[in-house]
C-alpha cells in the first residue's frame, strides 16, 4: 500500500470532520445547553455543552448574535480553507508530515465551520479547569485538531529552515 500526502490527507481530513460532528451530535442529544456537565476527572475535565459565537476558545464570542460577524467567520473559514488547499498542492509528494499538519488545521476549520452554517455558532465541551476556580476556555475536537496542526506545521517549518530544506510556507 503506497501512502502519500494525497491519502494521508483525504484520510485525515474527512476522519477529524467524522469525530467532530459525531461528538457535537452525542453532546447536543444527551446535555443541556450551559446546565449539564459529566464530570470526568473531579477538579480537573468535565463535559459540557455550550455554544461559541466567536472563534476558537471564546475568542470574540459576545452575547449578542450578529449576522454580519457570522457572514464574517463563514468567510474567514473558507478564505482559510482554500489557502490551505493551495499549500497543500505545492507541498512535494514525499511531503508527509505537512500533509497531516494542512488535513489537521482543513479538517477542523471544516468541523466548526460546518456548526456555523447549520447553527449559526459552534458546539464547544471540553471544559478543563482548576477546581472549577481557574479555566481553560471550553473547546471541541475541530478546535483541537486545528491547533494540534499549526503546532506540527509550525515545528516543521523551523526544522526545514534548520536543515536548509526548501517549504513552500
Amino acid at each position: 500500500m503506497i501512502i502519500n500526502k494525497n491519502s494521508i490527507f483525504l484520510s485525515v481530513f474527512l476522519l477529524v470532520i467524522i469525530l467532530d460532528q459525531a461528538s457535537k451530535y452525542i453532546i447536543r442529544q444527551n446535555l443541556l445547553l450551559n446546565t449539564s456537565q459529566i464530570q470526568i476527572f473531579d477538579n480537573f475535565f468535565q463535559i459540557i455543552y455550550i455554544k461559541n459565537p466567536g472563534i476558537a476558545f471564546g475568542m470574540l464570542s459576545s452575547p449578542e448574535k450578529s449576522p454580519l460577524k457570522l457572514i464574517f467567520l463563514i468567510g474567514v473559514s473558507i478564505t482559510a480553507l482554500f489557502i490551505i488547499f493551495l499549500y497543500f498542492r505545492k507541498l512535494p509528494s514525499s511531503d508527509k508530515i505537512s500533509s497531516l499538519s494542512l488535513s489537521l488545521i482543513a479538517g477542523g476549520a471544516s468541523g466548526n465551520l460546518i456548526d456555523r452554517i447549520y447553527f449559526g455558532e459552534v458546539i464547544d465541551f471540553l471544559d478543563f479547569h482548576l477546581y472549577h476556580k481557574y479555566h481553560w476556555p471550553a473547546f471541541n475536537i475541530a478546535d483541537s485538531s486545528i491547533s494540534i496542526g499549526c503546532l506540527i506545521l509550525i515545528f516543521t517549518v523551523f526544522q526545514n529552515k534548520k536543515e536548509g530544506k526548501c517549504t513552500p510556507f
